[in-house]
């Protein structure tokens, strides 16, 4: 049976958090009073908060290595039971913050929901939606990301009969025929959309640190691992300044690859599962998909309420951002808690046995 590796939880914990720091400066900028002469310290006088957007590049390299790290192989049986758990962990708690997220745009403070009902049948199905020639879905934006897992999770299950290093092949094979196919063909289709992104590729990095770690005795020592990682960091480094990169290198380059080496680095290493940490990074961890699916509802109620009470306007905008930030991973981790543990166990119990559950959900 195989540990469990705590790193793993922490970096979820990181990259969620990442997130919400990233969307908590783009919401801050698009504030009426937002001037260059009033940005605050973490959004833009001395740090680009942009980086955060890295967390969403942990969370894909992260699925890809818990895919392979834990997945049962197998024929039809097993990648069907593959796709009823990931189909129990994924929608349940995306169609509960989905129905949160329309009660408050509809809500007489916002009044802010006009889907069209295809639209909105899309958006809770996870099926790709053009939305300013980026693929989301109308009600939870940031739900983007699971339209990237679900189609992941679809190759990884039709490949799931072959060895570790046939399927990452495999993997990577039919995500660079798609990649191929979708640009050669014109127009901006959704799904050529989805298809054409190279962010796609950072599952297969997942996976490869899924065969190693499995299928090898190779390990990092801790120095080398802290020279791996720190490599990680530095090839990050400069997004987090406002004269680094921008946006011209692909984003699989830019946040993919400083993922790949920063998660690599660390369950790669000889003791890694000797390390421990703070109960807190854990628990961030664990409710990490909370977190994610919520804040963007969070900052909604949070800006309505701004523009509502004049305390909340008075506010320096670098403590708003601190506000804003700390009320959504609270909020987050409340709603783990209260919500997506008993709907996520209540589901279960309807589909697997608890003795077939995997380590790692």
């Amino acid at each position: 049976m195989k540990r469990n590796l705590e790193v793993i939880q922490v970096f979820r914990g990181i990259a969620a958090v990442a997130v919400v720091l990233h969307h908590a400066s783009l919401g801050i900028q698009a504030l009426p009073g937002f001037t260059a002469t009033s940005r605050p310290f973490f959004v833009e006088r001395f740090f680009n908060a942009d980086v955060g957007a890295v967390g969403v590049d942990l969370f894909f390299v992260i699925s890809g290595f818990i895919m392979s790290y834990t997945a049962r192989r197998g024929g039809l049986h097993q990648a069907r039971e593959f796709l009823v758990r990931r189909a129990v962990r994924i929608y349940p708690l995306y169609w509960l913050c989905s129905l949160v997220m329309i009660a408050v745009l509809v809500s007489p403070w916002v009044q802010g929901f006009h889907a069209q009902p295809l639209a909105l049948f899309q958006s809770f199905v996870l099926y790709p939606t053009l939305y300013e020639q980026s693929v989301r879905p109308v009600i939870l934006a940031q739900g983007w990301t699971l339209i990237y897992e679900v189609l992941f999770y679809l190759i990884f299950a039709l490949t799931l009969w072959q060895t570790r290093v046939r399927q990452c092949i495999s993997v990577l094979g039919a995500l660079a025929l798609l990649f191929t196919f979708a640009h050669l063909l014109p127009g901006l289709h959704p799904v050529l959309v989805l298809l054409r992104d190279q962010v796609l590729f950072e599952f297969v990095f997942g996976l490869v640190l899924g065969l190693i770690i499995t299928e090898t005795a190779f390990r990092f020592s801790a120095p080398a691992a802290w020279v791996v990682i720190g490599a990680g960091l530095l090839l990050l480094a400069p997004s987090a300044f406002h004269d680094g990169y921008g946006w011209q290198i692909p984003r699989l380059w830019k946040f993919g690859v400083p993922a790949f080496l920063l998660i690599g680095g660390s369950v790669l290493r000889r003791d890694v599962e000797s390390l421990r940490f703070p109960s807190a990074l854990g628990v961030m961890g664990d409710a990490s998909y909370s977190i994610y699916l919520m804040h963007v509802v969070v900052f909604l109620l949070c800006h309505t309420a701004r523009l509502r009470l004049h305390f909340l306007q008075t506010l320096p905008f670098d403590v708003y951002f601190l506000l804003l930030s700390g009320c959504a991973v609270a909020i987050g981790v409340v709603f783990h808690f209260v919500a997506e543990k008993p709907l996520i166990r209540y589901c279960r119990n309807l589909v697997e046995p608890r003795a077939n559950r995997p380590v790692y959900a």
